[in-house]
């Protein structure tokens, strides 16, 4: 095992691909701890963030095969990344999300198409949960995008009230994604 230990993550990855375990050994010991650390920070909790580094090490020995690594630290990185993430999304009720939420958050955050839909479903889901009246007035507002005006001709209501379901709306995600934001623009 010793000599395992002055390989280069490059012979390692090699070695890993073609079933090593001794290699995968020494991948686990070079980052374990460091994954750990950084899923202890975000979630602080002990258990879950054994569990995360778990999976992943476990994923990469079952898929060692099919896996085209180029950087070990930062494919580690990501996995972390997008296991808390998930860890987070599973941690909250999951609402199906239409195709439009998909488009529109994919257009803020084009670089990273996982992270939108993570996030498209928390704010469908967080939607979902708004009073009734707020989130028809919300729905209209921002995803059909009416004005003011429009929705309180059909609703009914007045544009004030109109304004007001939007703040509370507003108020009310803001304050229900606040743990998701800032587990994901952490990183």
């Amino acid at each position: 095992m010793q000599v395992y230990q002055t390989y280069s993550e490059e012979q390692l990855l090699a070695l890993l691909k073609d079933g090593d375990q001794l290699a995968f050994e020494q991948i686990y010991s070079r980052y374990w701890k460091k994954l750990f650390t950084l899923a202890f920070h975000k979630l602080q909790s002990k258990h879950d963030a054994e569990d995360i580094v778990h999976d992943i090490f476990a994923s990469i020995w079952l898929r060692r095969a099919e896996l085209d690594i180029k950087s070990l630290e930062a494919y580690l990185a990501v996995a972390v990344k997008y296991k808390i993430l998930e860890y987070i999304n599973k941690s909250m009720q999951h609402v199906p999300v239409s195709e439009d939420s998909h488009e529109n958050l994919a257009t803020i955050l084009p670089s990273d198409q996982l992270d939108a839909r993570i996030l498209a479903s928390l704010l469908s889901q967080k939607i979902h949960q708004l009073p009734e009246k707020c989130r028809i007035v919300f729905e209209q507002s921002r995803l059909e995008g009416k004005s003011n005006p429009e929705i309180a001709r059909d609703l009914n209501i007045s544009r004030k009230t109109v304004e007001k379901h939007i703040s509370t709306a507003l108020r009310q995600l803001r304050l229900n994604l606040k743990d998701f934001f800032s587990a994901f623009f952490s990183f």
